[in-house]
Parts: structure tokens; C-alpha cells; sequence
């Protein structure tokens, strides 16, 4: 990988990091940190006040594919490769809101 392509990641990480923060959570970049080739560590750990934490995978490209962005009629996209796991795309903005409608089923 470039040294471009690492800053941009690098910016990426920072700007989610900042992000999560302004939401009220504490995180950390981690993804500069790689203790091992062999032991992959996600870019980005958030915490929220009880202590639980999810780990973040932080990807940046120049456009994403069309069937990957949500639109304004659309909550969310689910996506997955053949025979693979489901991926969920939501919009940031609209984070809090689906897992609550998800989190109270009504």
C-alpha cells in the first residue's frame, strides 16, 4: 500500500474516530497500531458509557458502487456476496434511528 492510500486511511480513521466522539462515545484508532502481520486489528474501537464496544472496519473509496448507497427512500441496503454473510449499509444520520425501530420492534 502507498504511502496515499495510507493517509487516506489514516484521515478516514481520524474522521470516524471524531465522529463517534462528537455522538457522545469515547474510540480509538487502532488500525495504525498492528501489533502482527498475522493478527488483524480493527481501524476503529468505540465504547459506549456501559463499557460495550464494537469494532469498525473504516474503508474509503473515490465512489461506491450505486446498489451500496442508501437512498432518501431507503432506510438501509442489504448486501452480500454469494454464499457470504449479509452486510448492512446505513446512513450515519440515520444510525440511531433504524437500530431503535430494530431495538423496539414498532
Amino acid at each position: 500500500m502507498g504511502k496515499h492510500s495510507k493517509d487516506k486511511g489514516a484521515r478516514g480513521e481520524r474522521e470516524v474516530v471524531n465522529l463517534l466522539e462528537q455522538m457522545g462515545h469515547e474510540a480509538d484508532r487502532l488500525g495504525h497500531a498492528q501489533a502482527s502481520p498475522k493478527i488483524k486489528l480493527p481501524d476503529v474501537v468505540a465504547y459506549n458509557k456501559n463499557g460495550a464496544s464494537i469494532a469498525i472496519e473504516v474503508k474509503l473509496r473515490e465512489k461506491l458502487p450505486k446498489y451500496i448507497k442508501p437512498s432518501d427512500k431507503v432506510d438501509c441496503v442489504f448486501v452480500r456476496e454469494d454464499r457470504g454473510e449479509w452486510l448492512v449499509v446505513v446512513k450515519l444520520s440515520k444510525l440511531i434511528e433504524v437500530a431503535d425501530k430494530l431495538a423496539h420492534r414498532g
